[in-house]
């Protein structure tokens, strides 16, 4: 059948699969363990189809049934395999004569830092996002960190600002390390300060589609590797709304929810809370930040506002009981603002991404370049955002020799040539999470003999 299938072809359906009301539609995303998936006809795109026949659904052209409620139904079977268009990877070629990706390839070009992209969802919500690509392979499985924000949006409306998306230990950084793409979506709320939980239903559709149009683009995420950022608001949006209805958006993960993230039920119109995989459970640890001081009484701009701390508390036990691996972090002399008393928000991530991530946990060695040299040369495999360390006497006597490194994220390594050193004298190297000066969680360690 062509590829130009008529819309008005009508009542000609495969046998055996009923009448498709639309044909040619596309395919464009489909995962076969959640049956998540993405729907185009040209003119309107659908998540989230209900599927027939999933077994036999490949990427390209579908057949769609509308429900009398206007709900689309994957009917099955496909007209152009996967196969059959392999995009052109300018950026390879050898004895092939041109090079191809494969088909969990993104595109080279896509591997850069924009911001400020629009998107428009399926129910007709707008906003923008940024999204932080720069540095990561397009054809290697990477994973996603999507963030976010409070009221107001201060850290999606200052990107670079250190308190939570930039600097060196930002969250970011944090991800762009453990070849993670970031993607900061700002709420496509227009009435008064943008927030993420008023209009939490519709909000969340739209969160969903946005994730969506990101796994289309890069269709190299690796699904299993989603992790949420979030604070405040956006941990309401989180717990509430989102994860209630969308949770087969991902395969495994994780989420980070600072400064609040309540149980769903907690709301004036809950929404309905559909039932969670059993896989997902397995695969996606649920993290609660919020200090012991933030329940609303101690902020001095909004006093008895907010009881964040209430809301993490209730927010943890109806995720453990729907059987979530899940940890509760209530910190004394914490308060809303993390960031101010604590060693800030990505730090705090990327010392939990260690702990729970299984692509983030770092290994290394180091070997002299000789007894007599002032130098050495050690390696790190998968290093994130960390601060390597160089003592010759044992840590915590002396601060001792601080670098800060880059990572190689096509081979997941951190190489470091240390020179001014003393010849013929041994050293303790070690890396952390946290920086100089917070001595932070200890991701390698090790020692170089004389």
């Amino acid at each position: 059948m062509s590829d130009e299938l008529s819309r008005t072809f009508l009542g000609s359906g495969p046998s055996g699969f009923g009448v498709s009301q639309v044909m040619g539609a596309v395919l464009t995303a489909w995962d076969p363990a959640t049956y998540a998936n993405t729907v185009t006809d040209g003119a309107y795109r659908y998540t989230d189809c209900l599927v027939l026949h999933p077994s036999q659904l490949v990427l390209g052209r579908v057949l769609l049934l509308f429900t009398p409620t206007g709900r689309p139904v994957i009917l099955g079977n496909s007209y152009q395999r996967v196969g059959a268009v392999v995009p052109t990877d300018p950026g390879t070629g050898g004895g092939t004569g041109g090079g191809t990706t494969t088909p969990s390839s993104a595109t080279p070009a896509d591997m850069v830092d924009t911001l400020g992209v629009s998107f428009t969802a399926s129910n007709g919500k707008s906003s923008t996002y940024h999204r932080y690509a720069a540095g990561l392979p397009h054809n290697q499985e990477i994973g996603l960190v999507v963030q976010l924000h409070g009221d107001g949006a201060f850290e999606y409306d200052n990107p670079t600002s250190t308190y939570m998306l930039g600097g060196t230990e930002g969250i970011v950084r944090q991800a762009r390390a453990r070849k993670m793409l970031t993607v900061a979506a700002l709420s496509p709320d227009t009435t008064g300060e943008v927030t993420w939980w008023e209009s939490g239903a519709p909000n969340s559709v739209y969160l969903r589609d946005l994730i969506q149009s990101v796994y289309t683009r890069y269709p190299n995420i690796d699904k299993s590797r989603v992790w949420f950022a979030t604070y405040s608001g956006g941990s309401q949006q989180f717990t509430q709304y989102f994860m209630p209805q969308f949770s087969s958006t991902m395969g495994g993960g994780g989420a980070m929810i600072f400064g609040g993230g309540g149980d769903p039920g907690d709301v004036s119109s809950p929404v309905t809370e559909t039932i969670y995989a059993d896989t997902l459970k397995s695969n996606f640890d649920m993290i609660w930040y919020t200090g012991l001081d933030d329940d609303g009484t101690l902020e001095a701009d909004s006093p008895g506002l907010y009881d964040a701390l209430s809301d993490s508390q209730a927010g943890r036990a109806h995720y453990q009981g729907k059987g979530f691996t899940t940890v509760l972090n209530n910190p004394a002399g914490v308060n809303h603002h993390i960031d101010e008393t604590t060693n800030g928000f990505g730090p705090i991530f990327g010392q939990y991404l260690h702990t729970y991530d299984a692509a983030s946990v770092a290994s290394g060695t180091a070997t002299r370049s000789s007894s007599t040299a002032a130098t050495w040369t050690g390696t790190v495999t998968n290093a994130p955002a960390a601060t390597f360390r160089l003592s010759a006497t044992a840590f915590g006597t002396q601060e001792g020799f601080w670098e800060f490194e880059p990572v190689d994220l096509t081979t997941g390594q951190i190489t470091i040539v240390t020179g001014g050193l003393t010849p013929a004298t041994p050293y303790n190297w070690r890396l952390e999470i946290g920086g100089h000066t917070t001595h932070g969680t200890l991701l390698a360690s090790g020692t170089v003999p004389a």
